[in-house]
């Protein structure tokens, strides 16, 4: 119930688990190093994960679940965050 837009500074989504990010240094044989059982947004990763997920099963449980929530409208993507102050009333001004 709270209203939110999302910001990404590539122009998809994944962080730095997308290897075409240029900010992200991941690497083909990266592994997370907490388990599948405690890392996880919601729902858990699937049971078809190795117990420390590759660097492409974190990428596509990440985009599952933005799909899966309906997130990814939410984003504006190739939009780079550059500051926030908070305004007299309380609410927040973003320069993006």
């Amino acid at each position: 119930g709270v209203e939110f837009e999302g910001v990404e500074s590539h122009s998809a989504l994944g962080g730095i688990w997308d290897p075409t990010n240029p900010l992200s240094s991941v690497y083909e044989g990266l592994h997370m190093v907490t388990s599948r059982y405690t890392s996880y947004l919601g729902p858990p990763m699937p049971d078809e994960y190795e117990d420390y997920p590759d660097q492409s099963a974190a990428l596509d449980y990440l985009r599952g679940i933005a799909e899966r929530e309906n997130l990814t409208s939410r984003i504006r993507f190739s939009t780079r965050f550059e500051t926030a102050e908070k305004t007299p009333n309380g609410t927040w001004r973003a320069k993006l």
